[in-house]
């Protein structure tokens, strides 16, 4: 009798694998798929969504709701720009992406709120059509490793994806890199469709999209220019007839990055530090941001050698072609854009954690295209995938589960100091104290922003926003 009941448990365990095996991607009907790819990018919509509901206007976010140009409210997209403008000559250079910054909090919070979470959903199909090039036959699976690596891979989540200023750098910025180099990545798979008036029209859709992307910001807009010499490359070495719109793409590119990198107030700011990095300083900036490479991207290197010997083991024994030219992997491109845009912070004053991200997912999309290259064919690997795919998603919500509880916390410390805040306004004090507010989750923005010290004294924006003459904070110790 037991052995009975436990024959039966160990069908019911196979059913429900081989079911969620057909829920994810293998051998299920086209109806199937739409429910579950619908149900993907909805679970994971959502909780962007509450996330970024739960993330308050924080530090810069307060500072970009004036004008550069003459400190009052930012009051219509005319004042977007000439406060750009003004930012451009005395703050830094990255206009782009500051302009969609100070547009969003135009729009308002609760606006953005839903741009955002809908822009990290767009971003992760941006990826997966980046390296497939379709999405007819989306390999279900794969989509939610893109999410899942995107959720754990930065080193703060929360100054990346969920705070105003921070996404607004750096979601948009690579977004805008990943569309610049489609055409290119399009040529080579013979999707785009050739003559004069398409390569006229490339060429100027290119040469947009270039200047966006190259003055996207320094590390990005770096790594833009240098994809797309890349994909020249590619072209030369494997004797395929080059187009206008790639010289286009290459020439506005360098010319939004020399824009965006040798800004006035740039330029100002190298000065008022002594200049650029010496010698030993960029040598030890090198080799620390070497380390911090490998360690941050250590599951990508792990599956990428995973995707490596699967390829070897399925290739051998197989005819290869040795008289076929040299060939430049479209993973190479990607990856050596990921390598750019980490270095190209060797010899800038700082590196924050968050610009790690342009980085993060240009590698992200090199492990999508190796990926792309194979078919994982016996049924035994397929349920592997399947379960492997169900554990992580699992993983993935308990760790959402807390990000949420320490986003909703820190929601609820902080609507309790602006009511704080204006309670002592109402009543006469106009130099006010309120506590700082902690966090230890990389999901959440007050973890990696050092309250005590953002947006304090009679300089600040918040004081301005809230109507007082400064706003000193305190920790619970004082």
């Amino acid at each position: 009798m037991h052995k009975k009941e436990e024959s039966e448990a160990n069908m019911e365990t196979g059913k429900g694998i081989h079911h969620v095996m057909h829920l994810l991607d293998w051998e299920v009907s086209a109806r199937k798929r739409a429910w579950t790819i619908a149900g993907v990018l909805a679970f994971f919509f959502v909780i962007l969504l509450v996330l970024n509901i739960l993330t308050p206007l924080i530090s810069d976010d307060y500072r970009y709701l004036y004008s550069f140009a003459d400190g009052t409210r930012i009051e219509s997209f005319a004042d977007v720009i000439r406060s750009q403008v003004a930012h451009y000559y005395n703050m830094n250079g990255r206009v782009i992406t500051h302009t969609l910054c100070q547009a969003f909090l135009l729009l308002g919070k609760p606006i953005f709120n839903g741009i955002n979470a809908a822009a990290f959903i767009g971003l992760g199909l941006l990826i997966y059509y980046s390296a497939f090039l379709s999405l007819k036959h989306l390999r279900i699976h794969w989509l939610v490793a893109i999410y899942l690596l995107m959720w754990v891979l930065p080193p703060f989540f929360g100054e990346s994806y969920l705070w105003l200023s921070g996404a607004s750098n750096y979601i948009y910025g690579p977004a805008l890199a990943l569309l610049f180099l489609l055409p290119y990545r399009k040529y080579f798979a013979k999707q785009l469709k050739r003559g004069a008036v398409k390569q006229i029209l490339l060429s100027v859709l290119l040469a947009v999209l270039g200047i966006l992307s190259g003055w996207a910001g320094e590390g990005i807009g770096i790594a833009a220019v240098f994809m797309a010499a890349l994909f020249i490359l590619k072209a030369i070495l494997e004797k395929q007839k080059l187009q206008v719109w790639m010289f286009s793409g290459l020439l506005f590119s360098a010319v939004g990055m020399y824009l965006g990198v040798n800004a006035p107030s740039n330029l100002a700011k190298i000065s008022t530090i002594g200049g650029w990095l010496n010698l030993q300083e960029i040598v030890f900036r090198f080799i620390q941001n070497s380390l911090n490479l490998i360690t941050s991207f250590l599951p990508l290197l792990i599956l990428s050698a995973l995707i490596l010997l699967y390829r070897f083991l399925d290739s051998a024994g197989k005819t290869q072609d040795t008289k076929r030219s040299f060939r430049l992997p479209l993973s190479a491109i990607y990856g050596l854009g990921a390598l750019a845009a980490v270095y190209a912070y060797t010899v800038t004053p700082v590196f924050p954690p968050r610009a790690w991200n342009g980085a993060v997912l240009f590698a992200i999309v090199m492990l999508s295209c190796q990926y792309s290259e194979i078919e994982i064919r016996p049924t035994a690997l397929q349920r592997a995938v399947s379960v492997v795919t169900v554990v992580c998603l699992l993983g993935f919500f308990a760790s959402a589960c807390g990000a949420i509880y320490s986003n909703y916390r820190t929601s609820c410390e902080d609507k309790a100091r602006i009511q704080s805040i204006i309670q002592q306004r109402d009543s006469g004090v106009m130099n006010v104290v309120i506590p700082t507010i902690d966090a230890d989750n990389k999901y959440n923005t007050f973890t990696s922003h050092e309250d005590l010290h953002m947006q304090t004294g009679p300089d600040s924006q918040m004081a301005k926003y809230y109507g007082v003459q400064s706003i000193e904070k305190q920790t619970t110790k004082d």
